[in-house]
């Protein structure tokens, strides 16, 4: 599966690459160039919302990196649920 390969390297993403300041995405041009090239659009649109939702719900967590990091794995198992 495709998406395997970008759920295993996710934690490599950086900061900086990752919505420079502001954790949220606005829209799929915020979602990780290296994420975006190997999800549909629609794919993208839960992607989107699976990840705000969970960057939402993890204000308990003070370091920024381990919040976006867990963000992104529950908005990359929406994406994956999706091609099921």
């Amino acid at each position: 599966m495709r998406l395997h390969a970008v759920t295993c390297g996710y934690m490599r993403l950086h900061a900086e690459e990752l919505y420079g300041g502001s954790m949220l995405l606005k829209g799929p041009q915020d979602i990780p160039e290296s994420i975006r090239n190997h999800l549909s659009q629609n794919e993208q649109s839960v992607f989107l919302e699976a990840y705000n939702n969970a960057w939402s719900e993890a204000q308990s967590e003070s370091d920024p990196k381990v919040r976006r990091d867990r963000a992104i794995q529950i908005a990359l198992q929406a994406a994956r649920w999706l091609k099921s």
